[in-house]
């Protein structure tokens, strides 16, 4: 054996299922076999440690004097092409792809530059199309398979996900980047000694992601069995939707208590959880466990919390036991706190607005499962099964509890935009709003997130939205900066479907197979606000 050592790679990763991106040509990732694949044990470099290091413009000058060294080094010109994007020198990066891709069309690492670029603008169907000529290019090559795996996640293929990233970090076990999508794969238990020790070896994390880290570690080691089980037996149940005002702001919320004290919590699909604010933990008695940061929509970025365990929370018929919820320290909300909709991610969950209602159900059986093996399993990573009552649900695309829809606004290109019951309107990210080129700055006009006052907001005049099967008429939207969103999920996310758009549907959501289903019922075609 060589000193690069081999691994026998069964590739047998890829079936002829579509990744279910793109309804309009499904197309599969090739069919790779079992193959002899040599692990690349390359070091990184002083360049790969800047950029993973978030210390973007460093890697950019470096990554350009080991091209002017080497001008064929792959991983250098991946490198600079990583650099550009994510100094948010997206055109150079897109011109520095695609005259690459020009000079060496077989490569599979150019491949894998071009589709990052697209992932990041939410072209998805490109990006889907950059990962099978990756994989066809060369399937021992483990970013190739890493960025399959970015994909896989996105669409909810979760079991074909691990494996790709299984595989990557195998055949690239010194990318750091990799590594760490590899660590955030792992069951929590080994998420959790894995962490640890990258903590402890990486001298190449940025203050930020040290933090970010470190708080994980804890959040983890805050976990305890049984965390936020329901303890009430239902098959079904039906949860009352009350609808309330908070200076001005209309608002749907679910009456709840915790260890007995009732509580009003926003219905939120754009939170995780249930969130709460101080002045409301205080009341209940609730105190800091492990302090952390949140992001959130804002022009102040970061908010600090912490988190906490409840004993009881009652909603309705349904009880939770052991509860960890976050207490923002700070905050600008409707009620006493939050409850996002991926709390019940276990069931089919519908909004019911137009009847004021929660409704929580079963959710399709997977004939390839027995129910009974997995009623207790924190872990089981499976694809998505598509129901054959299903087959005409909205597919969508999941970053964690984020629900990402497709989108145009007027006759424009495809984008995705946030299911968020949360938002007091439906906006656009200031990019889309550029795209129509009427947006104007709109300087009294004055918008608020969980990190605060929004700085700077934009104004569009007499726009189209389209999301799903639906057309909105023409109106005026405010736009404004979403950044604070693209470092979550890793691609531009276009704007926010809000409640008064939301209000006016039905909406069932699969969390399970990125699945949505929204009814629109006439008789609420007037905004309810």
């Amino acid at each position: 054996m060589s000193g690069d050592g081999y691994i026998l790679a069964a590739l047998l990763l890829f079936s002829t299922t579509a990744i279910p991106v793109r309804a309009e040509q499904p197309s599969s990732l090739p069919i790779a076999r079992s193959n002899l694949c040599s692990s690349n044990l390359t070091a990184p470099t002083d360049a790969d440690n800047a950029l993973v290091s978030d210390n973007y413009a460093t890697a950019e000058r470096l990554f350009r004097v080991e091209l002017t060294s080497n001008p064929n080094s792959e991983d250098s010109h991946l490198g600079l092409i990583r650099a550009l994007t994510l100094e948010n020198k997206v055109a150079k990066a897109q011109a520095e792809s695609a005259s690459w891709l020009v000079q060496s069309p077989s490569s599979a690492l150019a491949e894998v530059a071009a589709g990052e670029i697209a992932y990041r603008e939410a072209d998805i169907a490109s990006a889907q199309d950059h990962a099978n000529k990756a994989i066809t290019d060369s399937h021992c090559e483990g970013r190739s398979l890493a960025f399959a795996a970015d994909i896989s996640l996105l669409a909810g293929l979760y079991a074909r996900e691990i494996n790709l990233i299984n595989l990557a970090h195998l055949l690239r076990p010194n990318d750091e980047l990799i590594r760490r999508s590899w660590i955030f794969s792992l069951p929590l238990p080994d998420r959790t000694n894995a962490l640890t020790q990258y903590l402890s070896e990486t001298q190449n994390l940025s203050v930020s992601d040290r933090e970010s880290y470190a708080t994980e570690v804890e959040r983890l080691n805050l976990r305890q069995p049984g965390d936020c089980r329901i303890t009430s037996q239902f098959t079904t149940t039906q949860l009352p939707l009350k609808r309330f005002t908070n200076e001005g702001t209309d608002f749907y919320a679910l009456n709840t208590s915790f260890n007995g004290l009732p509580r009003r919590l926003e219905v939120d699909s754009g939170a995780s959880g249930i969130v709460l604010t101080l002045a409301t933990a205080k009341k209940l008695g609730l105190h800091p466990e492990v302090q952390l940061h949140s992001v959130g929509v804002g022009g102040k970025g970061r908010v600090d919390s912490y988190l906490t365990h409840v004993a009881k929370i009652r909603v309705g018929d349904l009880e939770l036991s052991n509860c960890l919820v976050e207490v923002l320290e700070k905050s600008h909300l409707n009620a006493d706190g939050l409850i996002g909709i991926n709390l019940f991610a276990n069931w089919l969950v519908t909004l019911d607005y137009p009847n004021s209602e929660l409704l929580l159900a079963p959710l399709p059986h997977r004939p390839d499962v027995d129910p009974t093996t997995i009623a207790d399993s924190e872990y089981q990573p499976l694809d998505r099964y598509i129901a054959p009552e299903m087959q005409n649900w909205l597919h969508i695309l999941r970053v964690g509890h984020m629900l990402l829809l497709p989108a145009r606004l007027d006759q424009g290109p495809m984008h995705y935009v946030i299911a968020d019951t949360g938002s007091s309107q439906t906006t656009l990210s200031l990019g889309l709003a550029t795209e129509s080129h009427r947006a104007y700055v709109d300087p009294d006009n004055h918008f608020w997130g969980i990190s605060g006052d929004i700085q700077q907001v934009y104004r569009v005049d007499h726009a189209t939205l389209r999301f799903g099967a639906f057309q909105l008429p023409p109106a005026s939207y405010n736009a404004f900066d979403l950044g604070n969103i693209l470092h979550y999920t890793g691609l531009e996310v276009s704007g926010l479907i809000g409640l008064p758009t939301l209000s006016r549907m039905t909406i069932s959501i699969d969390y399970r197979d990125n699945l949505m289903q929204l009814t629109y019922n006439p008789k609420y075609a007037v905004s309810r606000f």
